[in-house]
């Protein structure tokens, strides 16, 4: 299990440093009344307290020996004090997940009504009950174990260790069985059939779009496209300078709701639109396609991380013996370090999602840790 450990430890520190920019670049826009925005910054938070934990479970692996040295009994600290405050995180992560992607598949389906039904104060306030319930519903857990003192004859060593009351048995059953296995059920359903709506939708626009394109004059095409190269110019130069200004549109417009003050393109904007009222070209901005990218890249990711855990945690319901101690030990403590290095990966890697899909996040990342960063 070594290799677990390193590459966990790896995962843990790349994953922290790689939040922590995704935490100051959300910051640094409109996220009180941008939803989408918001509910990514909540659900970076939340990854980076993932892989924090997961760096002090995968750290204790190398200082056991250190810590009995001073008479600290690390591996049930490790066990208890690190693994259940992981997995509330965890399960914060999980329903943040839902909700964004929630968000933009009723931007899919039902277009006139997103705007009055997830108003910034609403999406808040669930994200507020997301954390308040998440750190609610492990109450039980932890406060049925503490510290003690306790005598270990084999070495007649007084050890810091942990203990349990005598009712951990029943609230680790119950809190399985609603945390563990229905609300990661739950997540990974709901979460398919959205991803599954978004991708559609996404594919839909497309076509609709390429269709009104092709039955456009030439000239009109040309003039098109033009507006199209010309706003990119002036996107990338906003980028580069790093000059952002918060947008008039609606916060659940994209993620990042900005604009530059630049002639070039508020004319660009105009044309683009003139040609949308005379009904020959009509499709989703580029901002709503990118933002349906983003969402579907961390769901999708979501949906593949979140896999070995619903694996194991079925198989330890169906399979007799699949537990620590019982005949199957060994195969369930590979599932354990499998589940605990793709949840961290799943932390980890939605920087990686924001920069591939976000044309606008990773200017503002470059002009965060340029040479010409702006604070």
């Amino acid at each position: 299990m070594t290799v677990f450990v390193v590459v966990g430890v790896l995962v843990s520190v790349v994953g922290v440093v790689m939040n922590s920019l995704s935490t100051c670049v959300f910051l640094r826009q409109d996220w009180r009344k941008n939803t989408v925005t918001a509910t990514l910054l909540s659900l970076t938070l939340s990854d980076m307290c993932v892989l924090a934990w997961s760096l002090l479970y995968y750290s204790a692996h190398f200082l056991t020996d250190i810590a009995r040295g001073h008479r600290i009994d690390l591996v049930a600290i490790q066990s208890f004090f690190f693994t259940w405050p992981r997995s509330m995180f965890y399960d914060i992560s999980s329903c943040t997940t839902v909700l964004v992607s929630l968000e933009r598949c009723l931007c899919v389906a039902l277009p006139l009504k997103v705007n009055s039904v997830l108003t910034p104060t609403r999406v808040h306030t669930i994200m507020c009950l997301i954390w308040s319930l998440g750190l609610a519903s492990y109450i039980p857990v932890f406060t049925s174990q503490f510290f003690v003192w306790r005598l270990e004859p084999a070495t007649n060593m007084t050890l810091l260790t942990v203990a349990v009351t005598s009712y951990r048995l029943q609230v680790e059953t119950v809190h399985n069985i609603l945390n563990t296995l229905v609300l990661q059920t739950v997540c990974q359903i709901t979460l398919v059939i959205n991803t599954s709506v978004m991708a559609y939708g996404l594919y839909r626009s497309t076509k609709f779009q390429e269709h009104s394109s092709s039955n456009l004059p030439t000239e009109e095409k040309s003039k098109v496209s033009s507006v199209g190269r010309e706003k990119e110019e002036v996107s990338s130069t906003q980028d580069s300078r790093g000059d952002y200004k918060p947008n008039e549109q609606h916060p659940n417009d994209g993620v990042i709701s900005q604009s530059g003050s630049n002639r070039a393109g508020s004319q660009g904007v105009k044309r683009e639109n003139q040609v949308s009222k005379d009904g020959k070209v009509a499709g989703p901005s580029t901002k709503y396609k990118r933002t349906i990218r983003v969402v579907s890249g961390v769901s999708s990711l979501f949906i593949i991380c979140n896999t070995p855990l619903l694996v194991a945690v079925y198989m330890k319901r169906l399979v007799p013996g699949f537990d620590f101690g019982l005949k199957h030990h060994s195969e369930f403590a590979l599932a354990v370090n499998i589940v605990f290095l793709s949840t961290a990966i799943n932390a980890a890697s939605n920087f990686f999602v924001y920069t591939a899909f976000n044309r606008k996040f990773r200017g503002q990342l470059r002009g965060l840790c340029g040479p010409n960063r702006k604070f």
